[in-house]
């Protein structure tokens, strides 16, 4: 399996170090979340990582189409291909905490396509009609950069199906879920005559000695992104569900920390279960054997910030080895 980690943009100097470690321990991407007023320019951060390893494809976890142009987005990654020498993915999403917090709406599904488009087209060094020009990145044609699209909704699911070079899939990973989430893209892989997307299942995980330790810890981590993919949809939460999952969405506050303590109340067990992997390690281990028995073949881990070197230490000693 291809293992992803995510993690937040730093300008720490010992980032670099901390990109080797992930590396080392086996880590095949990692993806960098960028909310602009919490965390360091996720740019900096990236070449701390390119600077640093030599195996690891790095990228953006992910940005926007609005808080930069699609033109300063496209040279950034042009420049971030190049000093990792050719190790760099652009992961893009339609827009969360990153442009809530500034006033802004997240982009539409129809403006999510069209910026796709454009930033394959300047990212290749193509002559791109944009904003009724022709722009072309000045140093003549570019290696091809992958673009991985976040899809949580149907219509971004198929749409990704149809467009993008990867999916990262952040809908839940039970098998219920994961059927859906099949059925969505398969729409959208119809319509595709490329070869088929890299398929990433997005995913919090905490790993402990102690199972009810580890349920705890990971609901800090996990509010965020189960209110992020439960309002593109909830198409697919059980009637019996739908209460605490519309408690989650309408009392989240989506201004504060993106690790608010607040937030963790309106977590509960439905919610854990759908979106972690969680336990001891030999919990960990059943857990993502069964994900593998499901076709997923690429998995992004999300852990807690306060404790993610020791629980990528965990990951790479005691569960990574017994699922490969």
């Amino acid at each position: 399996m291809n293992w992803i980690l995510h993690y937040r943009a730093s300008d720490d100097k010992s980032f670099g170090r901390f990109s080797e470690r992930a590396e080392n321990l086996g880590f095949n991407m990692m993806l960098l979340g960028e909310s602009q007023l919490f965390y360091a320019d996720i740019y900096i951060s990236m070449v701390l990582a390119a600077l640093n390893t030599s195996r690891m494809k790095i990228g953006p976890g992910v940005t926007n189409l609005k808080t930069r142009d699609l033109t300063v987005t496209a040279r950034g990654m042009i420049s971030l291909n190049k000093i990792s020498g050719g190790r760099a993915v652009l992961g893009l999403g339609s827009g969360d905490t990153a442009l809530a917090r500034i006033g802004q709406k997240g982009s539409a599904v129809s403006e999510v396509e069209r910026g796709v488009k454009i930033l394959k087209s300047l990212v290749s060094g193509e002559v791109t009609l944009y904003n009724g020009l022709d722009v072309k990145m000045g140093d003549g044609r570019h290696s091809p950069i992958p673009i991985y699209l976040s899809a949580e909704g149907p219509r971004m699911l198929e749409l990704a199906a149809r467009v993008a070079d990867g999916i990262i899939v952040g809908s839940g990973i039970t098998k219920d879920v994961l059927t859906w989430t099949q059925a969505h893209l398969q729409k959208g892989f119809t319509a595709r005559r490329a070869h088929r997307p890299d398929i990433v299942l997005a995913l919090a995980c905490c790993i402990d000695e102690d199972r009810e330790k580890a349920g705890r810890l990971v609901r800090l981590r996990l509010a965020n992104r189960a209110r992020h993919a439960l309002a593109a949809s909830i198409e697919s939460v059980p009637m019996k569900h739908l209460p605490e999952v519309k408690t989650l969405l309408e009392n989240f506050n989506v201004f504060g920390s993106v690790d608010n303590p607040r937030n963790t109340r309106l977590i509960s067990d439905y919610i854990v279960n759908r979106f972690c992997v969680y336990g001891t390690p030999e919990d960990c281990v059943s857990k993502f054997k069964e994900i593998k028995e499901m076709g997923v073949s690429s998995v992004m881990l999300d852990f807690r910030r306060d404790i993610i070197s020791e629980q990528m230490e965990l990951f790479a000693k005691r569960v990574l080895p017994k699922v490969e």
